[in-house]
């Protein structure tokens, strides 16, 4: 799972991403600059978050994978967003698993 350089130019944005069923911290990803930086504990992060997921693990698991697409995990009555249309664009900046699973498509090459 990679950030597409050519997506995420002058992109800057935090989701957090709060895994319902465990009892790990609310996590985050903070896109800026090109870059992606994973935040283990978005509450110990100098930055609040603009936008955020709420999920329990198999739906995580199943997106992370291919199983299931960005759309189909959005769909899931188990999975809620503070904005579903900037959830979706947020993680249309990283490669999307391909439905085969065989290999990886670049947002940028969708369009």
């Amino acid at each position: 799972v990679r950030l597409d350089p050519k997506a995420s130019v002058g992109k800057e944005q935090q989701l957090s991403i709060a895994i319902t069923d465990t009892d790990t911290p609310t996590m985050a990803l903070h896109v800026r600059g090109g870059v992606a930086e994973f935040v283990p504990d978005a509450s110990q992060y100098n930055r609040k978050s603009d936008i955020s997921i709420d999920m329990p693990l198999d739906a995580w698991a199943s997106y992370y994978v291919g199983d299931i697409t960005l759309e189909q995990l959005l769909d899931r009555k188990d999975v809620t967003t503070s904005n579903k249309q900037q959830v979706a664009a947020f993680f249309s900046l990283f490669d999307q698993v391909h439905a085969s699973k065989a290999f990886l498509i670049a947002p940028s090459d969708l369009q």
